[in-house]
Formats: C-alpha cells, sequence, structure tokens
C-alpha cells in the first residue's frame, strides 16, 4: 500500500536556515561566525533569523566563510524572499475573499437554494462566483457596480443599503425574470394598462392580485419580480428595460403593506414610462427623477382633480373609506398619503391597511 503524503504549502525555509544548517554541521559557532563576517553577535542572529536582506556583498561574505557559491546565496535568497511576498498575497486574498463573504446574505441563498450548504471557504467562493457567473471578486464587483448603476430604485434611505445584499437581490430578480414569457414591450400600452392594475389595488390577497398583475404587466414586455430582500438590502423595488423587446419591475413587499406595495409598483412603473433607460443617479432618493417617479405614483392613484378634496377629507374610518371607494384604490393607499402628508399621525388608522405576510417564497395577507 502507497503511503500518501501531504506538503503544506504555506511553508517557507528562510535562507537563515540553511546558513544554521551549515554552521552546525561544521561546529561553527555564533560567536565565531559573527566574528567570521564582520558582525555583531546580535546582528549575526538577526541574519540567521532572515531579519536581514541577504545582499550580494553578504553573499559574497558567506561564500568565502561557511562555503558555497556566491550565485547558490542569492538564489536561495531570492526563493525566499519571492515565496514570503506570495504567502503575504495568498493573505491578502484570503482576507478580500472573506470580506466579500460577509457582504452576501449567504445564509439565504442557501436556504432559497441558490447554493449548496457548503462548510469550507472556498467552496463557498466557488459557489457563489458559479451563481453569479464570474471568474474571480474583482469580475463580480464590476458586473455589480454596472447591474446597480443600471437600475432605478426605490429604497429607504434611512438605513445602510449593503452593496451585496442589493446585487445579489437583483441577481435573484433577473433570473426569475427570464422565465417569464412577454409579449414586446410597449410602455404606451403599460402606461394605458395602469388603470386596470390601479383596481387590483382593492384586491387584499396576494395570491389573487399577483398573477394578474403579472399578466396585465407581460401583455406589455413588462416582467414582475417578486422578490424578498435578503439581509442588509433595504430596497422596496428595482426597474429597468432589459433589452428592447422586454423590461423587469421588481417588488420585495419590503414593508409588508398595502400602501407600501403598490406605491412602490407605481413609483417603479413611473420610471420606466418616463425615464426608460435614461437614469441619472444622485446621491440619494431626492434625485430629480426620483421626485418625477413619486410624483407619478401619487398622481396615478390620486389624480389632480381628487387631490384637494383628499386634504380636506375629515379623519374618520367612514369618510376614509367612502374616499377609497370613489377612486377605486385601497383604503391602505388613502391612508398612507395621509399621513405622509401629515393629515394623519404615522400608526393612524393604520387598521385600513393590509398586512401581508412571508409564507415560504410568496407573500399572504392578514387584516388587521
Amino acid at each position: 500500500m502507497t503511503e500518501s503524503v501531504v506538503f503544506n504549502n504555506d511553508w517557507i525555509s528562510p535562507t537563515g536556515n540553511t546558513i544554521l544548517d551549515i554552521l552546525e554541521s561544521k561546529n561553527i559557532t555564533i560567536s565565531a561566525f559573527a566574528s567570521k563576517i564582520g558582525f555583531s553577535i546580535s546582528e549575526a542572529n538577526l541574519l540567521i533569523q532572515s531579519e536581514v536582506a541577504l545582499t550580494d556583498e553578504l553573499a559574497e561574505i558567506l561564500s568565502a566563510t561557511i562555503g558555497a557559491s556566491k550565485s547558490f546565496w542569492i538564489n536561495r535568497e531570492s526563493q525566499f524572499r519571492q515565496d514570503l511576498a506570495r504567502r503575504q498575497v495568498a493573505k491578502i486574498n484570503s482576507k478580500v475573499e472573506s470580506d466579500w463573504l460577509k457582504t452576501l446574505p449567504i445564509d439565504d441563498l442557501v436556504i432559497k437554494g441558490w447554493i449548496s450548504n457548503v462548510s469550507t471557504t472556498t467552496d463557498k467562493i466557488r459557489a457563489c462566483l458559479k451563481l453569479f457567473n464570474v471568474e474571480n471578486i474583482a469580475e463580480w464587483t464590476k458586473a455589480s457596480e454596472e447591474k446597480l448603476a443600471s437600475y432605478a430604485f426605490k429604497k429607504s434611505n434611512s438605513h445602510k443599503q449593503e452593496f451585496g445584499a442589493t446585487a445579489t437581490w437583483l441577481i435573484q430578480a433577473e433570473i426569475i425574470a427570464s422565465e417569464i414569457e412577454t409579449e414586446n414591450l410597449d410602455l404606451e400600452l403599460f402606461h394605458k394598462k395602469l388603470s386596470d392594475i390601479k383596481e387590483l389595488t382593492r384586491e387584499p390577497n396576494p395570491q389573487i392580485f399577483l398573477p394578474k398583475l403579472r399578466e396585465i404587466a407581460a401583455s406589455c414586455g413588462v416582467a414582475i419580480a417578486v422578490v424578498k430582500t435578503p439581509k442588509g438590502c433595504r430596497a422596496s423595488g428595482a426597474a429597468k428595460i432589459i433589452n428592447p423587446n422586454k423590461a423587469i419591475l421588481i417588488l420585495s413587499f419590503r414593508y409588508l403593506s398595502d400602501d407600501q406595495f403598490w406605491f412602490a409598483f407605481f413609483h417603479e412603473a413611473g420610471h420606466l414610462i418616463l425615464h426608460g433607460n435614461q437614469i441619472i443617479f444622485e446621491n440619494d432618493n431626492l434625485s430629480a427623477q426620483e421626485t418625477e417617479a413619486n410624483d407619478f405614483a401619487y398622481e396615478t392613484l390620486i389624480p389632480k382633480e381628487h387631490q384637494d378634496e383628499l386634504q380636506k377629507i375629515s379623519a374618520s374610518h367612514i369618510a376614509i373609506i367612502r374616499y377609497s371607494r370613489k377612486l377605486n384604490i385601497s383604503r391602505g393607499i388613502v391612508v398612507g398619503q395621509l399621513q405622509k402628508s401629515g393629515k394623519l399621525r404615522f400608526g393612524q388608522f393604520n387598521n385600513l391597511k393590509i398586512k401581508y405576510n412571508w409564507f415560504g417564497d410568496s407573500p399572504n395577507h392578514e387584516m388587521q
């Protein structure tokens, strides 16, 4: 039976080891060696410990005092320094890989079945690179930066948005969207269909309204991807035109209430209709295009001719319900807009909103 030998590639042999081996074989003490090469004992020890670089001059002195050629000592030192540098690079790369994994929602990826439940850092790196279809972390970083820059977002500014989590969310959504069949993209038709979609806001059950929403959007060339955000991703929605024939609109159900969900939808629809792929990004959600998308969502849900009436509405359940029926929209949307304008306190009449829960991969609803 053949015995297998495992070598540790991280093992490095300093030049000083060879010096020490020769001194021991020739019974030369450290003090005698120091005297021969004109060093103090402490300097000789530093040389043996490879704390001092072996120069051409020292290589010549070693050759004359303890043997071997000058070129041997130069090559020996060069190999040691190269090995040392390589190990340092490996340590840096290892830290980069470890830090990169910390930016990704690994547990979420495993739970969703996007990657296998592997234990070693190397296997996790391989699994994630395969998922993202890239060769290395640098390529992933470049691709993810480009991906994030290509989307219009509705997200929270009150929390830090983690780059890796958000990129992962977008990738998951794009995989889902790639499997959705749509007609050719027609944003003019999509704009017209928003009136039909607006009626869906009155349906409390996502299991009923989501298939209808997807069907209407797909008939206009827009793929609706509902993806729960992983930890660190603060996005409510995102949208972009993937190619001339297809757009993607992503929703997260992040706040789990009907007013937030539907405003996020119409906000992203506004980006597609108003801006297409001409997205200009600024430092936060206060960019001109974000304001335009917010205004579009508000005016689609509450037309201008009814906005004054909204601000004059009495703070009562009956008044809010009547107004929502008049506009044929969810009561929660009316409450949300009254809270946003300051007409109602935040939390006031929240019992008129529809609350959603996540069960498995799908959002469900409950009435408060």
